[in-house]
């Protein structure tokens, strides 16, 4: 089968298209023809070598799937033969403490898809744990499904379950521009929140404002505070969804009301950060880490989209051999939304 593998770290060049062996389900695992991969932030740190955590060369990269079932093992009980399906971005055990209380992002035998010599998405064929994957119905596209577990479960996980979003609270979204970023903005104010999103970039203003952020501040060199605390009367916000990490923490971390919720997301680089936490207890600060995707949430976006209450943002759908072109385009920060791969 074709597939973009990586063999050292590097530029985009060193994704290379080669012909890999097919792989074969284990028993508890099913085939998947992958109809649509979702390209992710983190594919990127990886291909860099920014995170090295379970990279294994050759690396198939990809997380975000979804594909039809074509060969189911011996022991799987729920999917069969024909089946659609999106996947989590990790592939849990089902039996340990974490995994019995439906958090499977923590679980403590994962396998993160495309780590460990794993073949990912970014291939025509991959092998995944039934408990990794969900049923897409017949309303949601494939392109669609591959982003609901990484691209939007994750901030579902972090709106709903860590920022606890009420109605009528101010929600500071960092990165916004970003697959992560513009899903950030449509489950916000999907919470009744009043959106402020900010952007490095000034040609992805109307996208958000199209996708309902209440306003956008345009600052290139991330220095948005003083035009937050102006949008907000000086208040500052009651929730920050943060997907950049380490270049924004201390100016969203300046506008934060009494009581707010900064909520981790992401972090683009390896930089370290340094702060007082005097700072949260003067103001009450809750400084929380949100991670990833359960199950249940990946279920929750799938019937959020299939009623319609929540539609995907996809900036390009690309096919597989133009991986390198899709590394360039987040890296150059010009996709507003997800950028897909179709093998």
């Amino acid at each position: 089968m074709r597939a973009m593998i990586q063999t050292e770290f590097g530029d985009p060049s060193v994704l290379q298209l080669a012909q890999i062996e097919t792989p074969k389900p284990k028993p508890n695992q099913v085939t998947l023809r992958v109809r649509a991969c979702g390209v992710c932030g983190h594919d990127l740190l990886e291909r860099k070598g920014v995170m090295r955590h379970g990279v294994v060369f050759p690396m198939v990269h990809g997380h975000e799937v979804a594909g039809d079932v074509v060969e189911v093992g011996d022991a799987v009980q729920s999917l069969k033969v024909g089946d659609r399906v999106a996947s989590l971005q990790r592939d849990p055990c089902g039996h340990c403490h974490y995994c019995r209380r439906g958090q499977e992002s923590s679980c403590l035998n994962n396998v993160f898809i495309g780590h460990n010599g794993t073949t990912g998405g970014y291939a025509e064929f991959m092998t995944v744990g039934e408990r990794a994957l969900a049923k897409l119905p017949p309303e949601v596209s494939y392109e669609h499904g591959a982003v609901l577990a990484c691209s939007a479960g994750t901030i579902l996980h972090a709106v709903r379950e860590e920022a606890k979003v009420r109605p009528g609270e101010t929600v500071l979204v960092t990165g916004a521009g970003g697959g992560l970023g513009m899903h950030s903005v449509i489950l916000a104010k999907l919470f009744g929140g009043k959106v402020i999103a900010t952007t490095t970039s000034e040609a992805k203003v109307d996208a958000l404002k199209a996708i309902g952020a209440d306003e956008v501040v345009v600052a290139p060199d991330n220095d948005f505070t003083a035009e937050v605390k102006r949008i907000t009367g000086g208040y500052g916000v009651d929730v920050v969804l943060d997907n950049v990490g380490a270049p924004v923490f201390k100016p969203a971390l300046k506008v934060m009301a009494p009581y707010g919720r900064f909520i981790v997301i992401g972090q683009v680089t390896s930089d370290e950060i340094r702060f007082n936490p005097a700072f949260l207890i003067f103001k009450n600060i809750s400084l929380i880490g949100s991670k990833s995707t359960h199950w249940q949430e990946l279920e929750d976006m799938i019937e959020l989209t299939r009623r319609g209450q929540f539609t995907p943002v996809i900036a390009a759908v690309m096919p597989l051999t133009e991986a390198r072109e899709a590394h360039v385009m987040l890296e150059e920060r010009k996709a507003a939304g997800r950028v897909i791969l179709v093998p």
